[in-house]
C-alpha cells in the first residue's frame, strides 16, 4: 500500500511552533516555511496546506519558499517583509538535515535571520510526528 507523503497534519503546528521558540523567537515572529521545492503540483499543495493550517494558529504571518522549483526562495520572501525583515525565522518544512535543510539555513544565514530546526534532528523526534506515523500505520 502507498501511504503517500508525511503531508501536514494537526500534529505539525506545534512541532514548528516549538523549533521557532527553540531560536528564541516567538508566536509574533513572522515565518518562511520552506520547502525543497517541487514542480509537482501536489508537493506545492502540502506546502500552501502546511502554511495554512499553523497560520491558524499563531498571530505571527506564514509565509511559504523553496530552495528550489518554482516557488520563490526564502531570501526573496524575507526581503519582501520589509521593514518585519529582521524579526523573521526560516523553518524548514523538512523532516531531517541534509543538503537541502543546508540550503534553507544558508538563505537565512545571507538574510540575517535565524533557521529553525527541521522537523527531527539527531538528538530528538517529536511525539506527535511519532504518534502521526503510528497512526497512519495502523491496518484499516
Amino acid at each position: 500500500e502507498d501511504l503517500g507523503t508525511l503531508g501536514p497534519g494537526e500534529w505539525l503546528p506545534p512541532v514548528l511552533e516549538r523549533n521557532v521558540a527553540d531560536v528564541g523567537e516567538t508566536p509574533e515572529s513572522p515565518v518562511v516555511l520552506v520547502a525543497a521545492g517541487s514542480t509537482e503540483e501536489s508537493a506545492r499543495v502540502d506546502l500552501v496546506a502546511a502554511s495554512g493550517l499553523w497560520q491558524a494558529s499563531r498571530p505571527g504571518r506564514v509565509l511559504t519558499a523553496a530552495v528550489s522549483g518554482p516557488d520563490p526562495r526564502p531570501e526573496q520572501v524575507i526581503a519582501s517583509l520589509g521593514s518585519a525583515a529582521s524579526e523573521a525565522v526560516v523553518v524548514p518544512f523538512m523532516l531531517a538535515p541534509g543538503a537541502l535543510a543546508d540550503r534553507a539555513a544558508a538563505a537565512a544565514q545571507s538574510a540575517g535571520v535565524p533557521c529553525a530546526a527541521t522537523i527531527t534532528a539527531k538528538d530528538r523526534t517529536p511525539p506527535e510526528l511519532v504518534a502521526h506515523l503510528a497512526h497512519r500505520l495502523q491496518p484499516t
